[in-house]
């Protein structure tokens, strides 16, 4: 703890003028590395990233990622990089985010409905109802038709009723 105001950005550049350009530390438990040259740096991103890639995990983390069976804390691997690949194809894609458009176009009209209250009361029950209620709308039945929503609800409710 007596060298943590040496621990600073020019503290370890002091320490790689001193020791190189790969320093290893040991604060308390943890083992840390401070890499400082862009030679270190290009050894330790791209040459050897398969070593320094896993990140340590405590027990909490192992038990709310059911064993580490997430992208994030995840072991290098084969899992890992099937993960990976999972989230770029399919999660981050750019159809997965265009998919996503009427949604934030509803929230969007929301907020803006919000914001136009200012200074009266909101329920934000209500407003927060009908954004379900369109967002459900609209993945069932697609935008168009947004008009006879309502003439849809009733006479469904009706229907169930009798």
């Amino acid at each position: 703890m007596l060298m943590m105001d040496q621990l600073t950005h020019r503290g370890l550049a002091k320490l790689a003028d001193k020791f190189g350009g790969l320093c290893h530390l040991r604060l308390g438990f943890l083992h840390a590395f401070a890499v400082s040259t862009p030679d270190m740096a290009r050894q330790v991103l791209q040459v050897q990233d398969n070593v320094f890639s896993n990140r340590p995990a405590t027990i909490a983390i192992t038990y709310l990622t059911y064993n580490r069976a997430d992208m994030a804390f995840a072991h290098y691997g084969p899992f890992w990089r099937q993960m990976r690949k999972l989230c770029v194809m399919k999660l981050f894609s750019r159809k997965r985010a265009e998919s996503w458009a009427s949604v934030r176009d509803e929230v969007d009209a929301t907020l803006r409905a919000a914001s136009n209250k200012s200074g009266e009361p909101v329920n934000i029950g209500e407003l927060v109802f009908n954004l379900t209620k369109n967002i459900i709308f609209r993945a069932a039945f697609g935008s168009q038709g947004h008009e006879d929503q309502d003439e849809f609800i009733a006479s469904f409710c009706l229907d169930v009723i009798s």
